[in-house]
């Protein structure tokens, strides 16, 4: 589960690269293969969006969390667990749609679901962060750095490649997503 964005954010994102959907379904077929591997058993996670706001008219990536509880429920599903795999840390917003909203709908549906708590301050997040600024301080010095990356996808590159400039109602707009100046 992630926070949804205007499809015309995902296609900006995808310009040059990977999107923000494909980022985070690489994400999640990489907890679906560390599970597995730590439980020998098999994981059949599914991506879904929440706290879409904004004007009604505008398409934003799909399914909604509760929509997607209904489906799963028509399929057959009785217990979830639904893991905030784009939330950093746990506030307002992801208490709201999750542990009221999106519980309560899988309540309706008759499915016990359990909300996974969010990265937070726990050691292996921070260090992982502590990593990234050491790598990107000696690549800035010149140094070799490696930038070790799990899943499909490799690392993002650290300044923004041409053509990668934000995009508003599919037009691109000429203000970077990224570091650098490139466009």
């Amino acid at each position: 589960m992630t926070h949804s964005i205007p499809d015309t954010m995902q296609d900006a994102s995808a310009e040059t690269g990977d999107g923000y959907r494909e980022q985070h379904e690489d994400v999640r077929a990489e907890l679906d293969r560390i599970l597995a591997a730590r439980t020998a058993a098999s994981f059949d996670s599914s991506l879904a969006y929440c706290s879409r706001s904004g004007d009604p008219r505008v398409p934003w990536l799909e399914p909604d969390v509760n929509d997607h509880i209904g489906e799963l429920a028509a399929n057959g599903v009785r217990k979830i667990v639904i893991a905030p795999i784009g939330f950093v840390s746990d506030h307002m917003e992801v208490a709201f749609d999750l542990d009221i909203e999106a519980l309560e709908t899988a309540r309706d549906h008759g499915i016990r679901a359990v909300r996974a708590g969010t990265a937070s301050v726990r050691p292996a997040f921070v260090s992982g962060l502590v990593d990234m600024i050491l790598e990107r301080a000696a690549r800035e010095r010149g140094e070799a750095a490696e930038a070790p990356t799990v899943g499909a996808l490799g690392a993002f590159p650290d300044v923004a490649p041409p053509g990668s400039c934000r995009m508003r109602h599919g037009e691109v707009t000429g203000v970077p997503v990224l570091a650098g100046d490139e466009d």
